[in-house]
């Protein structure tokens, strides 16, 4: 796998914070969940998701792009940010969120198997659109937030997947 360019910034924005810390194991929401070990779980990882996808959305406006569409679902799957660069690159953007790495890096997350998918899904954006690529620029771009030691998130925006 590789990729084009990486933008790395610290978000430090009081919303993803604040998300990120609605997020943990004691929350009122995770605990309202029952008692059943697989559900606060899977409501955390929606949550840190969900709050993941904030925090990345937030930062590529903080870097100029225009949110096109969030969260666009077809047969093949989803999108989870589509968003015009300031170069007009129109960018179909997967964000991966992690608040640890027991599980591998975001960017480890993204198989050859998730780029056929995604292209799939952006074939599928492009034609509901009308929109031709070849008279388009366009990018297929990951989004990968870490919470660090400190709560804080660090978004890395690596643009052009192959």
């Amino acid at each position: 796998m590789s990729y084009a360019n990486t933008v790395e910034t610290s978000h430090k924005a009081s919303a993803g914070t604040d998300a990120r810390r609605r997020c943990k194991a004691g929350s009122p929401a995770l605990r309202a969940a029952g008692s059943d070990a697989s559900k606060p779980r899977n409501l955390h990882n929606r949550q840190l998701g969900m709050a993941g996808e904030e925090v990345a959305a937030e930062s590529l406006k903080a870097a100029g792009y225009v949110i096109v569409d969030r969260n666009w679902r077809c047969r093949a799957g989803e999108v989870d940010i589509v968003a015009l660069s300031p170069e007009g690159v129109l960018g179909f953007v997967e964000v991966k969120t992690r608040s640890n790495h027991r599980h591998g890096m975001p960017i480890e997350a993204i198989t050859m198997k998730k780029l056929a998918r995604m292209r799939r899904v952006m074939g599928s954006w492009l034609a509901q659109r009308d929109i031709v690529p070849a008279h388009r620029a366009i990018s297929l771009d990951l989004c990968s937030v870490d919470w660090d030691v400190h709560g804080e998130p660090v978004v890395k925006h690596l643009q052009g997947l192959k």
